[in-house]
């Protein structure tokens, strides 16, 4: 047989899109929808037919089943597959049969709802409610007799898994923005109570914009059950003003006063991550961002905050044309050499590698029509969002867009905005 890209994420995950009424496995994989009666079936939610037909395609067939993970196999070595990927030697047959037939699945991300308090340039109405408010679209969800069975099917498939004892089970509270939605605690709960808990690792996927005494509910949650590793998974792109205005609606010092709360106590089992989504506006930034912390929490806390108990930083990247760094002229490479000095200089190993890879996806993908996705999405939020000063902050952008257009100088089109019907070039307008 030819070279077999086999994924981890497809018989070890299961993403469950309570707001969407579907589940998938990866979250770059198409959305399998659920009917309410389906959820009869207490085995639907790890033995359903469009996952089984997934699953064989890549173990009997070595096809790749989703058109996201060609993208991902195509990037390597620079693309996140072997950061997920956890099969690194060739599987023999029987381990393919059992993973065709048995439940390995480990790592759960529960989306709950799109209810969100920001609005990320790379987000959309299907993931926060506060962009469907912006367009003026309904707010995505299902219906309450949907939902309660969906919840009451997972709980119940949660009692009847047989709890591996050498295996963490991971599980993902995600969103939306799971602090701003009240069912995310008693969801907690329900997993702590049934899942062995010294096997249990949750992540809660928050944007850290959380109010003062909700956050307080999760650290005391969190800190009455010691036995469970914990952590707050902060997804945060670039600093200050800049952070801002890529996740509009964030206030910054609130953000690090919940940071610095988790990095001064003394908490032996709960801990914070920094996720970065990478994206055309954080990417030229990243020495200043990383300065930042070095300069703000001070080399005590900053050793804190990369130490090796987990993976102290992590990175998502936005795919979406308008958004992507695939696109970004090769000289924006320099930003992430400068970057990279910077780490070494303070000692910083972890980010190097990332950013070499960041390094090497910058300017893969640049075609006639780049300039104008980026000046599509640039225009909207200059013009929608007015109170920030997008120039200042991001300095790079105009010029950049103008260098792209100048690359096609008799193909590519130049954006002019409609302020009748004003969009950006991504999945905004998508409802689900």
């Amino acid at each position: 047989m030819d070279k077999q890209n086999i994924c981890s994420e497809l018989f070890y995950s299961m993403d469950l899109r309570l707001m969407r009424g579907s589940i998938t496995n990866c979250c770059k994989t198409t959305d399998i929808m659920l009917d309410i009666k389906d959820f009869n079936n207490p085995n639907i939610l790890c033995h359903n037919p469009e996952l089984k037909s997934r699953k064989e395609s890549m173990i009997l067939h070595n096809k790749l089943p989703e058109p996201s993970c060609f993208t991902c196999t195509k990037s390597l070595p620079n693309s996140f597959f072997k950061n997920r990927n956890l099969f690194h030697s060739r599987l023999d047959e029987s381990f393919k049969k059992s993973l065709l037939d048995d439940d390995y699945i480990e790592r759960f991300t529960i989306n709950l709802s799109s209810a969100c308090d920001l609005k990320c340039v790379y987000c959309a109405p299907k993931d926060s409610s506060s962009w469907a408010k912006e367009i003026g679209i309904p707010t995505v969800g299902t219906s309450d007799e949907w939902f309660e069975s969906a919840i009451k099917n997972f709980i119940t498939y949660l009692k009847n898994k047989k709890y591996n004892p050498n295996v963490q089970y991971t599980f993902i509270i995600s969103g939306g923005e799971p602090t701003y939605n009240p069912h995310s605690l008693w969801l907690i709960e329900q997993i702590i109570d049934i899942v062995p808990n010294k096997q249990l690792f949750l992540f809660l996927h928050t944007n850290f914009n959380t109010k003062e005494k909700v956050f307080n509910d999760y650290i005391n949650l969190f800190d009455k059950h010691k036995d469970i590793k914990c952590v707050f998974d902060v997804s945060v792109d670039s600093t200050r003003d800049r952070a801002e205005a890529i996740r509009h609606g964030l206030q910054w010092n609130r953000l690090m006063r919940n940071m610095n709360y988790i990095l001064d106590a003394d908490f032996k089992n709960i801990d914070i991550r920094i996720v970065n989504t990478l994206n055309v506006y954080s990417v030229p930034y990243f020495k200043d961002d990383i300065e930042f912390y070095l300069d703000t929490l001070g080399p005590k806390k900053m050793k804190e905050m990369f130490r090796h108990t987990i993976t102290r930083f992590a990175f998502n990247y936005a795919n979406e044309m308008g958004m992507t760094i695939i696109g970004m002229p090769k000289r924006f490479k320099e930003d992430q050499n400068d970057a990279i000095k910077f780490c070494e200089q303070h000692k910083l190993d972890y980010f190097i590698r990332y950013l070499s890879k960041i390094k090497n996806l910058i300017g893969t993908n640049i075609i006639d029509t780049t300039a104008w996705h980026y000046d599509m999405a640039f225009s909207y939020f200059k013009i929608k969002r007015p109170e920030t000063d997008w120039d200042r902050l991001f300095p790079h952008m105009s010029i950049m867009i103008e260098e792209l257009y100048a690359m096609f100088p008799k193909k590519a089109v130049r954006y002019v905005p409609d302020f009748k019907n004003l969009k950006r070039p991504i999945n905004s307008y998508n409802k689900g």
